[in-house]
Parts: C-alpha cells; structure tokens; sequence
C-alpha cells in the first residue's frame, strides 16, 4: 500500500492577470475528495476522506471567497506511466484595481528587483558579516580542515565591491570625462590607478564570489607558487592578482564562523543579475573557462520580481526569478549558431559550472511536473534573498 502523498504545489502570483495560479502534484493512488479555501491565504485538501494539507498561497484572495468550495474549478492530468496526478486551477487576487490604475508599478516587481537586488544584504557581505553576531564578531575558517584564515578582530576595514562591472564604469566615466574648468579635457590622473580596488592594510573588499586582500596582512595564508594556500592543511584557497600584488580568495572554499558555506552556484547568479542590471541582458550562455569552445548550459531570464509560494519553502518567496535553461549538449551544438548566437557569452570556474548544473537540476524536480517544461525549455525559480542562499546546514562536528 501507498503511504507518501509526494506532495509538490506551487503557487505563483500573475500580476498582469491579477490572479493566482496554483498547480499541485501528489501520488495518483490518493484522490482529492475536498478542496476549499481555509482561508484568504491558504487552500485545505483532503485526500482520500482521511489526509488533510494545507497549501500557502502566493498572494492572499478575497475574504468574501473564504470556503468556498474549489472542486469545480480544477484542471486535472494524470500521468499514469509515473502514478502522477496534477491538478491546476486560479484564483482571483484581494488587490482591487480601479479603471485606470497603473498595475505595471505597483504590482510588478521587476523595476524595485532590478534596483535592489544588489543591496547589502547580499551573502556575505559587509552587512551580512556583521548582522547577527555579537560584538559584530566573525570568522572565515578553511572549508577543509577549520583553520580560521580571517578574523573579524584582526580586520581594520569591511568595504563592499559595488559591483563587479567597477572597472567597466571607470573607463567609461574616464573616456567621457567632462570638461575641465581650463576647456581642456585633461587626464591628470592616473587611468590605471582606477582600474581597480586596492584594500588598505589588514582591510578586505567584499566582492559577489570572492574576498579581495593585500598578500602579506593575514598570517594563515601563504603563497606558494603564487597561489594562496591554508597555512594548515595547504588547501588552495583562491589566486593572486599578479599586476597589483592582492589576493583574491575565493567564498566557496570557507566556512563563516565554521558552519555557513558558500556554495559556489552563488557566484553564477550573482552575475546573471549584474548582467541584467548593467546590460539589461536577458539571454546568456555559459562556458567552462577551461573549455571556451563548449556551450554548456543556456540561460534565458524569462521573467524576474515575481512571488511564489511551494512545498520546499511554505512561505511566500518575493521578487524570484524565473528561468528558462537547456543543458542538453547536443542539442546546444546542433542549434548553437541559429539560436543561440546572439545570447551573452558567461565564463565560470569549472566548479561554478558543475555546481549550477547540479542546482539547476534539483531546482527543476521540486517544480510540479507540469511546471518543469516548456517545448525545449526547462523551468526554475530562483530566490535571490540572503537566508534562502546561505546554506546554514553544514555544521562542523
């Protein structure tokens, strides 16, 4: 006999429609033998007479609709190869629009996403480092053997990179410098000293992937053969910047306060999101920086700032992404000039690679099967915010 319901739901809110759309997935052995509103933000299932459970919705309904009776209005697929039932169904919103009312700003959260979503409460950033812990304390400690590397009282100054795309801005601002008092269009600094951020002594920069320090300020790294090293367990920590003598080191190979890691499909996104903010880009492949000559995985932004609610979370998820990705090979390579020619090209470290493909995949299989699809496209949804990235599970024994 079949115990587990294998129970997945997800609710998205349509702001363009005003409605709610709810798609729900379980074992085809269970029936839905009732379905109601529970309330303005949840729905009450019973299955077979005897299971009841409750799904949060992504945005609240009309109390005048609280239980009513939803069996009427579902839309139901079976597949019986896999024992799969899924059901679907929209609910109006409780957001009462008048004649005329300018929905586009004041429920579409693309612009505010657009604006915020490189605030400072990115992972482990100035803030984050320093929120939560008592006397602002903290440590980065070696991922693989505990050494603390960096010490929260050893660190004079915090500075966040205020985007990855500083440099690019610095020329530009550089190649199209106002006019000086004189009407001479003078270059009296340095261009070169601005083409990147220096940390003063025993300070660190804080960039999206990485932590930006001078070589010699921290005695538990060492540079051997100009790579940064654990002094500990000689693990490599990340590589040194040869034309200034900095070292960046990279997130994904520390623990903070010797549980948080950083898992290194962060790094991805993180640039996916600058590359909308910066270039408003929306299609994007992406390459093994060991191998430019592969294509291996396509990205398209198909819509940003929405609200979300599924079984793996329970609560509503504000300004997600939603993605369209193929990571098949063969079809990239057959279709890689027609289709995906003018897509922008993304390089990543071999492990940033295989960690987005490994994310990417269990991202999809949590979408109801339904949802996981469209013609060659497969779907994820992806949370943006500081306490859904931060993987606070891997506590050292």
């Amino acid at each position: 006999m079949v115990s587990s319901l294998d129970l997945k739901y997800y609710a998205e809110y349509l702001p363009r429609i005003n409605s709610i759309s709810v798609c729900i997935q379980f074992h085809s052995f269970y029936t839905i033998t009732g379905i109601k509103l529970d309330s303005a933000n949840s729905i009450l299932i019973t299955f077979n007479n005897t299971k009841n459970e409750t799904i949060n919705l992504s945005h609240g309904v009309p109390s005048r609709l609280v239980n009513t009776d939803l069996f009427s209005s579902l839309n139901t697929n079976e597949n019986e190869k896999e024992r799969v039932m899924t059901v679907s169904f929209k609910l109006p919103s409780s957001i009462n629009r008048g004649r005329g009312d300018n929905f586009q700003n004041r429920n579409d959260r693309s612009i505010n996403f657009l604006m915020h979503s490189f605030n400072d409460n990115e992972i482990w950033s100035k803030k984050y480092l320093l929120q939560g812990n008592k006397n602002s304390q903290f440590c980065l400690s070696c991922a693989e053997c505990g050494e603390t590397i960096i010490s929260s009282d050893k660190i004079n100054k915090l500075n966040d990179m205020p985007s990855e795309s500083w440099s690019e801005m610095m020329d530009f601002w550089h190649c199209h410098k106002p006019d000086s008092e004189n009407g001479k269009n003078e270059h009296t600094f340095n261009s070169k000293r601005y083409s990147v951020l220096k940390p003063s002594k025993n300070s660190v920069i804080i960039g999206n992937y990485y932590f930006l320090i001078n070589m010699k300020d921290f005695e538990s790294l060492i540079i051997v053969d100009s790579i940064p090293i654990c002094f500990k367990c000689h693990c490599q920590l990340g590589k040194v910047e040869s034309d200034n003598k900095l070292v960046k080191l990279y997130k994904w190979n520390f623990k903070l306060n010797n549980k948080e890691t950083f898992r290194p499909y962060y790094h991805s996104f993180n640039v996916l999101i600058d590359s909308i903010n910066s270039n408003a880009s929306r299609f994007f492949k992406i390459y093994d920086e060991k191998n430019d000559e592969i294509i291996r995985l396509v990205l398209w932004i198909f819509s940003f700032g929405i609200n979300i609610t599924n079984q793996s979370e329970g609560k509503i998820r504000e300004n997600c992404l939603k993605i369209m990705f193929n990571h098949d090979l063969k079809f990239i390579t057959e279709n890689a000039n027609e289709q995906f020619n003018n897509f922008e090209p993304l390089y990543f470290p071999s492990i940033v690679v295989e960690d987005l493909l490994q994310e990417i995949t269990q991202n999809n299989n949590r979408l109801p099967q339904d949802l996981q699809h469209l013609n060659f496209w497969n779907i994820i949804i992806v949370n943006k915010s500081a306490d859904e990235l931060a993987d606070k599970s891997a506590v050292v024994a």
